[in-house]
C-alpha cells in the first residue's frame, strides 16, 4: 500500500489542467504525477521544468532532507547527484554530507537535527510524533 495514495478523480480544475498538459492527449495521468498533484504548486513547477525552485525551505534544509532520504533508501545515484551538484551551494561540508549516510540526528544541531528526525520517522513508520 502506498504511503501517499495518488490523487483520484475528480481533480480540482487547476490540477486537472496541469495533469492534462503533462500527458499525451487521451492518456490518463500516471500515478507519480497524481501523487505529486497533492501539492499543485509542486506539480506546476515539475511541469515547468523548475521543480527545485526556491521553495518554502532553504536550499540547505532541502538538501539535508534529500541527502538523508536518498541515503536511507539506498538511492546512491540520486545521493551522489545531489552531493555533486547541490551540496557545495547548500554549504554542506564533507562531514555533514557523510553524516547524512552514517549518523543520525546527534550529528546535527537545532532545526537541522529536527529535519533528520523527521526523515527518519517518516522512513521508519510513515508517522511523526
Amino acid at each position: 500500500m502506498p504511503r501517499l495514495a495518488p490523487l483520484a478523480e475528480p481533480y480540482p480544475p487547476a490540477v486537472a489542467e496541469e495533469l492534462a498538459r503533462m500527458m499525451p492527449p487521451g492518456m490518463p495521468p500516471i500515478g507519480l504525477f497524481r501523487i505529486v498533484a497533492h501539492n499543485p504548486r509542486v506539480l506546476s513547477r515539475w511541469r515547468g521544468g523548475a521543480l527545485l525552485d526556491k521553495g518554502s525551505i532553504s536550499l540547505r534544509e532541502r538538501e539535508i532532507v534529500i541527502l538523508r532520504t536518498t541515503a536511507r533508501l539506498g538511492a546512491e545515484y540520486e545521493w551522489g547527484v545531489h552531493v555533486a551538484y547541490f551540496a557545495v551551494k547548500a554549504e554542506l561540508g564533507e562531514a555533514e554530507r557523510a553524516a547524512t549516510v552514517h549518523r543520525g540526528a546527534e550529528a546535527w544541531d537545532g532545526a537541522e537535527a529536527v529535519l533528520i528526525r523527521i526523515v527518519d520517522a517518516l522512513g521508519d513508520d510513515a508517522t511523526l510524533d
